[in-house]
């Protein structure tokens, strides 16, 4: 992002972070090369921003316009939306909690 800010391209730091969700997916790939690229890629492009943008509908049907998939495929791409955007909202209440918890017990 900062060679975004430095070159003076406009556009938020939104596509950054799909970018740096679709190479994820490309990754996880070359990792685990029984899953399939379009699942990996498609996945990872929607839940890498769906753990940062309080916008997880919207996600999922931007990747899946982007990629054109069909209906039966938007599912995983839902599952992995969802559970990304869960897993960070859990994990900052948790954070929240035991500040507050530490701080009574002052």
């Amino acid at each position: 992002m900062g060679l975004r800010s430095g070159t003076g391209f406009i556009g938020g730091p939104i596509f950054p972070i799909l970018f740096i969700g679709g190479t994820t997916g490309i990754i996880v790939n070359q990792i685990f090369p029984e899953i399939p690229l379009a699942l990996a890629f498609t996945c990872m492009l929607a839940a890498v921003p769906g753990s940062i943008v309080a916008a997880p509908f919207s996600l999922v049907l931007l990747v899946a316009i982007l990629t054109q998939v069909g209906a039966l495929q938007t599912s995983p791409i839902v599952i992995a939306v969802a559970t990304s955007f869960l897993t960070v909202s859990l994990l900052k209440f948790a954070a929240t909690q035991r500040r507050s918890a530490a701080g009574a017990s002052r």
